[in-house]
């Protein structure tokens, strides 16, 4: 885990609100073990967007302090005591980000809160343009070049 070196402050953080009255010169995240991420409740509170529950098992498996989320969240910490005691709810996709972010949420839970993953995802062959298997025969040579463009069959939306 990073540690973080704050410095009493006077100038207030990027929400115009102080965290702890203090500004983190480095931002901390909060790692959860990895089989914490696959238990069914966990798994279940982030398919249902239940931020309180995921903020508890947070401060559950990490030991996490509201000071210390507040921190990995770029929030306040009277913020996440109420999104904790459910006084105020999650609703704006950056602050679904910040958290997701700050709990370092592997790419199949994001997914599960309905975020992007930030990993790189497989690509597959598109379906519109499938290609034809190879054939063992050799391919005869193209013609030489006309000054007509060349013309694709009706109805086809390849271009090869």
């Amino acid at each position: 885990m990073d540690t973080i070196r704050a410095e009493h402050a006077t100038a207030s953080s990027r929400d115009g609100y102080l965290t702890m009255g203090y500004v983190a010169s480095v931002a901390e995240t909060i790692r959860l073990p990895d089989a914490a991420w696959h238990r069914a409740e966990v798994r279940d509170a982030a398919a249902a967007r239940d931020i309180p529950a995921l903020l508890r098992y947070a401060q559950h498996y990490t030991g996490a302090s509201q000071g210390r989320l507040a921190v990995a969240f770029d929030m306040t910490q009277s913020r996440v005591n109420e999104i904790i005691n459910r006084r105020r709810a999650v609703t704006t996709l950056d602050v679904f980000e910040r958290i997701a972010s700050g709990l370092e949420m592997p790419d199949d839970v994001r997914m599960l809160l309905g975020l992007a993953p930030l990993g790189p995802t497989p690509r597959s062959p598109s379906p519109r343009c499938p290609r034809s298997p190879r054939s063992t025969r050799p391919r005869p040579l193209p013609p030489a070049r006309s000054d007509k463009p060349r013309r694709t069959p009706r109805g086809s939306t390849c271009s090869r």
